[in-house]
């Protein structure tokens, strides 16, 4: 997880908080990426994460990271299929 948490804070992503300098802190923000990109960024690492998660034979985790991949590739705005409880 901790190699996660620094490829994020990297920036690898678009929108991903990374490490500011003088240099960067001068120039003006980057677009922050829509909801597309967003979930297409969510949708490869999930991808990697299942890799890794087929590797060891961690099946619940290779379903539910599966499950992730399905809706960040989908393409809609939500399926509306989820339970309250689990919406934003």
């Amino acid at each position: 997880m901790r190699k996660l948490d620094e490829r994020v804070r990297s920036g690898l992503h678009p929108g991903a908080a990374g490490p500011r300098s003088e240099r960067v802190a001068n120039r003006r923000p980057k677009r922050q990426p829509d909801k597309r990109e967003t979930a297409a960024y969510i949708g490869d690492m999930a991808a990697g994460l299942a890799a890794l998660a087929r590797r060891h034979g961690l099946a619940a985790l290779i379903y539910l990271l599966g499950l992730v991949q399905m809706e960040a590739e989908s393409g809609d705005e939500g399926t509306g299929s989820l339970p309250d409880t689990l919406t934003c």
